[in-house]
């Protein structure tokens, strides 16, 4: 939209014109009238820019300017105000279809790992922000989706006519809501094309909203405002064309409509009593909490379909019960991905399925619990992971207005801004921990048991920037908290090893690894708040850019709003200038990031127009420059530096643009605005109450890349270092020159060479230009001595490209691969320019280059994906790829001498289950894993060579050849095959009498070869004779069998190798797919996989916890150990020169190793245990001595009893009728009770008859005594 209008009326009269009524008459000039009987003269109404309404009802009119925004298309409204005619302004476009321009200028997108934005510059020239190369086109327009809800009340006639126009429908203008862009084109620099949106009208990739006609307790609640417009704000990828030409198409369905709700409140009030107007001090308050909300229609991924795999995606509504749907006159849901079923290429089918945590124990919020594989039959696979979060608080209810600044829960309500100054809403509104924390994620297990666990902290800042954002930062005085969570820690578990490792992060300036955790905590935060505060009241804000009427002057205005405004911030409210990551041992690595505090402030505005500072200005942001690496520290554990890097980035403008930072100018325009209808004016006249703050500013558009890095590597005991010094030129966005110089001066360079750095000018180099332009076609490797030094090449390569013989817009062709010749190097100086040429694909002209260039490679065959599969090397040997299952694995390599020959067909008679996704229609078919040749006969799953099937039968070769040579794999104890000719006209076959002769045999299977030289092309067949084969080529004559290979598979992974002489090489996967075993023809392994935790980048030692624990040995005496318990650690870092070494380590007392008495027998003999006055009990006892020197019993004597010995020590204690002499042994009896004599009512008290029990089954005399309870008897 333009930024500036003007109007022009002339000539109304008070003239009785006439003006029909006739509904196919258009109008140059829209003007609405509200009166019919009225009649002007159609040549009196003449051309301006804006609508003007009629406020006076009959008779003379009174002519205003319509307050809604600029439309290109309004009405000819009836006496009913149903429209009966349309008015146009001079022509429109779609993209101004309706009362107003729908299409935002400003969009951000991501993919692929990538993120970026993009602006319209006008309405159809697209400028891209982002630190990827991508160029961004529209798609067109499209009506919005027929299901969409549309009005369901309309106004009513007569004397709210006027209201209705004001409160304009655009659905009951044209019984259609305004178009919308069906989406955007990404294109990459290496050409693959990213749609998002609907590239097909089906896949309803557009998610679409309308604001809510919210009013709490209303029945208009739940429904879409009348005024409102459906507007796209989503577009989804809806497919994805790689430069090969394949394609992946991602469809969508749309669900049921969803609610956003957010809290506002807005507050003014007059400071100045003016005749006319309404008291001094007087306010119109709008409620506080008042509720809104957005309706949204939103899409889910139903389906991903392409040559590569199809997977189906499965929803089921969540049922949440919360307030989004309180007050609603329509249900909303919400829904939750319950499962992906998918089918690849390799023949694979699988699912993946998802599980939740019950809505009713999380606040209604949805958590995932688990994702898990399953098979086709949902058996699982045993791949499984799991997710669990912080539940130590519950969350609270939706809109529950308990935020802090940055609208992070934390527990305080503060939902109304009115009544609270900024210092109030500081404290209601501030950052806490637990809160923030609710619903964390705190563990991640894996499908091998081993897991991550999290933990995070509030963030904290000591810096904030200025007012005047392009001044820098100012200190807070003490660390604050921030709102949002930085992760503290990460401990992974890996299960195979028993072992786990923790990394530590610390945001802070100062540190030392000797610090505590306390006094850590005291260090300066690094981070920076990026904002100079939040402010809610503007009491002395004023604004007068209204004349009329003067009461809207001197205005007090409270933004009270749940969360202020901030269009200030275009990136993250903080960030980090250093972090620390700690290691297990402690080592740790220093980091610095670009930040405020370090020399990349905002820049100024272009302008503005405001006569206040305020922390809301629109400065011209640089955050493209913020949270770049600037200085990366290796440190040991003893604190000593290891390493340094440091970068400088330099900015790289938008190509074509004349400033190094280029930008593209705009603006802001930030009105709050509230309208009240004043006492005795006409209702066309409201009051506007605005505060208005613009900022015109730069929207930069360059890119931030490095330009030099330094690295030091220090030697420990010297504190010396070696240096390398890179520094980076750049050719539009990517390197060209990337020079190396070292601690002693020389210099190493790298220059690479684009399609626009290459001569010739021509189409194809264009090409590359336009839809490949990171492709680097010359690169030539240089070194200097010195810097003083001539420049020398050590090394340079060119390929030369060609037009696509497909089409000369398809992508061009690597033709030939050239390297330079040389012995010695040679001045750069001395090489020629290289010059392209437009010739076609595979003819003989060559590129003009340097004549010491060589050819290493020719191409001249590519698949259909524009992979090569036909190799000239530079001494004459030719690499043949064959490839299977559509093109999509490669079956079989044949290297052979002489000349390139078509003849080349292999099978393996494997097969496998694909998609049909040519067809679109998902369905699964079986293909052969070669199309060359026809079965007749019989697949054999019993038993196989190679892969799973072998095969009994006729296999005859599609193409007919007279020259050639034809290898067959079959079973040793069977029939020998034999070859065939085909005749097509009688569907026959006859003997070739060609014998075959036996070249190899291993495992019971022989490889026979049949040479074919005839006058005359047949088409070949070979039967087996009833035995089974396996393994057939044709291939060229006197190739030998030995330069073939054939490639086999299961389940998308390569499971064996097998050359010419029948020698196989097997591989073997664990259980997620990886690489575990490679075993030779024998089975014998020839090499084992193991999977670490990724090495750090220093040779310290990193010791890794295990759960083995012991007793700590005695430093007196290493047999003997102590009452401190220790640890296991293992160093995990292969670059340590104590890799693997254990070491323990005390981690306190503990009650499993308080006994640590070591008690040995002495020389003295043994002796009689005597108790009661020197009696024997029977027992025997040994003297012992403690003789552990560090225990608190060391050289101390004790006896201890060590066995029964009846004729040395014959028992004679036992007394009583309780004991017994058994065995030689005293043996105490057992009390049972047998019956009661009688009871004393006067005591209370039982008389018990009871005897004792011994171990060898006898029983004392009866016995009796008095007790107060019932005797239990036994």
């Amino acid at each position: 939209m333009p930024d500036d209008f003007q109007y022009t009326l002339e000539n109304i009269c008070d003239c009785n014109p006439q003006i029909s009524n006739d509904a196919s008459q258009t109008f140059k000039l829209g003007f609405i009238r509200d009166y019919q009987s009225t009649e002007y003269s159609l040549q009196n109404l003449l051309d301006a820019t804006s609508y003007f309404v009629n406020t006076n009802s009959g008779g003379t009119p009174s002519w205003a300017k319509y307050p809604n925004p600029l439309p290109y298309r309004a009405e000819y409204w009836g006496p009913s105000c149903y429209a009966v005619q349309r008015i146009y302004k001079g022509s429109t476009t779609e993209m101004y279809y309706g009362t107003k321009d729908l299409q935002s200028d400003e969009y951000s997108f991501n993919v692929m790992g990538y993120s970026g934005k993009f602006y319209f510059t006008d309405p159809f020239n697209i400028t891209v922000v982002s630190d990827k190369h991508f160029k961004v086109s529209r798609l067109t327009f499209q009506d919005i989706p027929d299901e969409l809800w549309k009005p369901i009340s309309g106004p009513n006639a007569g004397a709210t006519c006027n209201h209705w126009m004001m409160e304009y429908s655009p659905w009951k203008a044209y019984n259609k809501y305004p178009q919308a862009l069906r989406g955007f084109m990404l294109v990459a620099e290496d050409n693959t094309t990213f749609t998002f949106g609907n590239d097909e009208y089906w896949k309803d990739a557009v998610e679409y909203s309308i604001s809510e006609a919210s009013a709490p307790g209303q029945a208009v609640t739940g429904r879409q405002a009348e005024q409102d417009y459906w507007v796209a704000n989503s577009w989804y990828l809806s497919s994805i064309r790689f430069p090969d030409g394949r394609v992946i198409d991602y469809e969508y369905q749309r669900g049921e409509n969803i609610r956003t709700l957010f809290t506002s409140e807005f507050y003014f009030g007059i400071k100045q009593n003016n005749p006319g107007c309404l008291a001094a001090d007087a306010s119109y308050t709008v409620n506080s909490n008042t509720t809104s909300s957005k309706i949204t229609s939103p899409v889910y991924l139903k389906r991903i379909s392409g040559e590569l795999l199809e997977a189906n995606f499965s929803w089921s509504n969540t049922d949440e019960e919360n307030a989004l749907n309180h007050d609603a006159g329509a249900a909303f849901r919400w829904k939750k991905l319950d499962e992906i079923s998918v089918k690849d290429y390799q023949g694979q089918q699988y699912k993946w399925r998802f599980s939740y945590y019950p809505l009713s124990k999380w606040s209604q919020r949805l958590f995932l619990q688990s994702a898990e594989k399953l098979t086709w039959n949902n058996i699982s696979v045993g791949e499984k992971y799991s997710m669990l979060y912080d539940s130590a608080l519950t969350l609270p209810n939706y809109n529950a207005n308990q935020n802090d600044h940055w609208g992070f829960w934390n527990g305080v309500p503060s939902g109304t801004a009115v009544g609270y100054t900024n210092e109030q809403l500081d404290v209601k509104r501030s950052a806490v921990l637990a809160n923030t924390r609710a619903g964390i994620l705190k563990r991640l297990t894996f499908p091998t048991g081993g897991y991550n666990e999290f933990i995070f902290e509030q963030n904290t800042y000591g810096k904030r920037v200025k007012l005047q954002r392009d001044q820098g930062v100012e200190l807070t005085g003490t660390n604050k908290n921030a709102g949002g969570l930085r992760i503290r820690s990460v401990l992974a578990y890996e299960p195979t090893a028993d072992k786990s490792t923790t990394t530590e992060y610390f945001y802070v300036d100062g540190y030392t690894p000797t610090l505590t955790p306390a006094q850590i905590a005291q260090l300066p935060s690094s981070g920076v708040l990026n904002q100079y505060s939040y402010i809610y009241q503007w009491d002395q804000i004023t604004t007068n850019m209204y004349t009329y009427p003067t009461c809207t002057q001197n205005v007090k205005i409270n933004i009270t709003s749940n969360q202020p405004m901030n269009p200030a911030m275009d990136d993250a409210h903080l960030g980090y200038s250093t972090v620390i990551e700690k290691y297990g041992d402690g080592s740790y690595k220093k980091m610095v990031f670009t930040n405020h505090d370090n020399g990349h402030p905002d820049d100024p505005p272009l302008g503005g127009i405001n006569t206040f500072q305020s922390p809301y200005n629109k400065f011209s942001s640089r955050s493209i420059e913020r949270g770049k690496l600037q200085s990366e520290e290796i440190y040991s554990n003893t604190n000593k530096l290891l390493s340094s890097t440091e970068t400088e980035y330099t900015a790289i403008p938008m190509y074509g643009s004349t400033d190094q930072k280029s930008y593209i100018p705009r603006f802001t325009l930030n009105l709050l605005d509230a309208t009240a209808q004043a006492s005795g004016t006409v209702p066309y006249t409201v009051i506007p109450v605005s505060y208005i703050l613009s900022n015109q500013f730069k929207e930069y558009t360059y890119f931030y890349k490095p330009a030099k890095v330094v690295t030091k590597i220090f030697d420990q005991a010297t504190n010396n270092y070696l240096l390398n010094t890179q520094t980076i030129q750049y050719s539009q966005y990517w390197p060209s020159v990337i020079t190396q110089t070292n601690s002693e001066g020389k210099v190493v360079k790298q220059i690479n060479k684009y399609s626009w750095d290459i001569g010739g000018n021509t189409f194809m180099m264009s090409r590359l230009s336009n839809d490949y332009p990171a492709t680097v076609v010359e690169k030539i490797n240089t070194i200097k001595e010195n810097s003083t030094a001539e420049e020398m090449i050590t090394s340079a390569f060119l390929d030369e490209y060609y037009k696509n013989p497909n089409s000369d817009y398809a992508k061009p062709l690597i033709e030939r691969k050239y390297s330079l010749a040389l012995t010695n190097p040679v001045p750069l100086a001395s090489l020629s320019p290289s010059v392209a040429n437009d010739l076609p694909f595979w003819t003989p002209g060559p590129w003009q280059k340097d004549n010491r260039y060589v050819k290493e490679i020719e191409l001249p065959k590519y698949d259909k994906y524009f992979n090569p599969v036909v190799t000239y090397s530079r001494d004459g040997l030719i690499n043949n790829i064959i490839k299977g299952y559509r093109d999509l694995r490669v079956i079989a390599g044949i290297n052979m001498n002489g000349t390139a020959s078509d003849l080349l067909a292999v099978t393996s008679f494997e097969h496998q289950d694909i998609i049909n996704v040519t067809e679109g229609i998902g369905e699964t078919q079986r293909i052969p894993d070669a199309d060359q040749w026809i079965l007749e006969g019989s697949l054999i799953s019993t038993e196989a060579f190679t892969g799973a099937v072998s095969f009994s039968g006729r296999v005859r070769c599609k193409n007919s050849f007279r020259d050639g040579t034809l290898y067959v794999t079959a079973r040793s104890n069977g029939a020998a095959p034999s070859l065939e000719k085909y005749d097509a006209a009688t569907f026959s076959y006859l003997p070739s009498n060609i014998s075959p002769i036996i070249v190899s045999e291993y495992a019971g299977w022989k490889k026979y070869q049949f040479d074919i030289s005839t006058t005359q092309s047949f088409i070949w067949a070979v039967n087996s004779n009833g035995n089974i084969m396996d393994d057939v080529i044709a291939g060229p004559r006197y190739v030998a069998p030995h330069y073939y290979t054939m490639y086999g598979y299961k389940d998308g992974l390569l499971t064996h190798i097998t050359d010419g002489k029948l020698r196989r090489t097997f591989y073997e996967y664990d259980a997620i797919g990886r690489l575990k075993l490679i075993r030779d023809k024998d089975s014998n392994v020839v090499k084992v996989f193991d999977y670490q935790f990724q090495a750090p980048g220093h040779g310290n030692a990193i010791w890794n916890s295990t759960n083995v624990k012991r007793c700590k040995p005695c430093s007196l005496n290493p047999t003997y150990i102590t009452a401190i318990e220790q640890r296991k650690d293992i160093d995990v870092n292969p670059q340590s020169s104590t890799y693997q070494q254990v070491r323990w380590v005390d981690i306190g007392a503990n009650s499993s190793c308080a006994d640590i008495s070591a008690w040995q027998n002495t020389a003295t003999p043994l002796r009689c245990r005597r108790i009661y006055g020197n009696k024997n009990t029977g027992e025997q006892e040994q003297e012992q001595i403690d003789v552990n020197p560090c225990s608190s019993t060391y050289n101390q004597l004790r006896w201890i009893v060590v066995g029964v010995n009846p004729a040395a020590c014959p028992c004679n204690y036992c007394t009583g009728p309780d004991q017994k002499c058994i065995d030689g042994v005293c043996s105490e009896g057992v009390k049972v009770y047998t019956g009661t004599f009688g009871y004393d009512p006067r005591t209370h008290m039982y008389n018990c008859y009871y005897v004792y029990q011994f171990g060898d089954g006898s029983v004392s005399a009866v016995q009796s005594e008095w007790q107060y309870q019932i005797c239990s008897i036994e």
